[in-house]
């Protein structure tokens, strides 16, 4: 079977566009990318100078949000290609989700500690040493690898097609995987951890209002034995 130049180049062809996919860049008007940058950017400025002033208050260092997720996140969706090479594609980039499981679950978790703080009958029983908290705080983050960026550092690449500027895409070996991965995401930081925390501030709504209405009837039960003791001291005196 003989092969002519133009097979040989088809075929080449063929083959890089396998290799290189294609991907369909929505085009924004240079009025909404300059207002958009401009509110991230705020946003930015803004976020960082106030983790500083908190960083002076109670010397803790909580800016990887911010100083690498955030910039990372605005240069993925301004440029059409990727601009920091390979190492930034394969790891830093998918490593950047992590900070948004660990804010979401680190509320989450807060919320869980203080419906345990109000459940407890006796306020001593809530009271506990730093390692538990140190050992959730260390869950958060394993979990939140796990489940966010592991998945996204096995199947991000990076591809420079000859003549062509770089990209950094994710290649699913499924084709239903980003659903899978879309869906289990929105359950993981957004779906079960609001659950949690609707649930742990209604329970903590609920037997506040107990509370409440307790010490009302104490009150009340206080005041009217008090007219009646006030009530039998004149009777007496007359």
């Amino acid at each position: 079977m003989s092969f002519n130049n133009t097979t040989v180049g088809q075929g080449a062809n063929m083959t890089q566009m396998q290799h290189f996919p294609r991907f369909d860049i929505i085009m924004e008007p240079s009025w909404l990318v300059i207002v958009r940058l401009t509110v991230e950017s705020l946003i930015a400025l803004a976020g960082i100078i106030g983790n500083f002033v908190v960083c002076f208050a109670i010397t803790k260092h909580h800016l990887a949000t911010l100083l690498v997720a955030f910039p990372l996140g605005i240069i993925r969706e301004h440029f059409t290609y990727w601009p920091l090479g390979e190492f930034a594609c394969r790891y830093l980039f998918p490593l950047s989700d992590i900070f948004f499981g660990v804010s979401v679950w680190s509320i989450t978790a807060i919320a869980v500690d203080r419906h345990r703080i109000f459940a407890a009958d006796i306020p001593r029983q809530a009271l506990r040493s730093t390692t538990t908290p140190r050992i959730a705080c260390a869950a958060i983050w394993f979990a939140s690898f796990f489940a966010i960026s592991l998945p996204l550092v096995l199947v991000y690449e990076y591809q420079q097609p000859p003549g062509e500027k770089p990209a950094c895409h994710p290649v699913w070996p499924n084709a239903n995987l980003p659903l899978i991965y879309s869906i289990a995401m929105s359950l993981f930081t957004y779906v079960i951890p609001l659950s949690l925390i609707l649930l742990t501030y209604c329970t903590i709504k609920r037997k506040l209002c107990k509370s409440k209405m307790f010490h009302l009837e104490m009150a009340g039960n206080s005041t009217s034995g008090s007219f009646r003791n006030s009530q039998m001291c004149l009777v007496k005196t007359r």
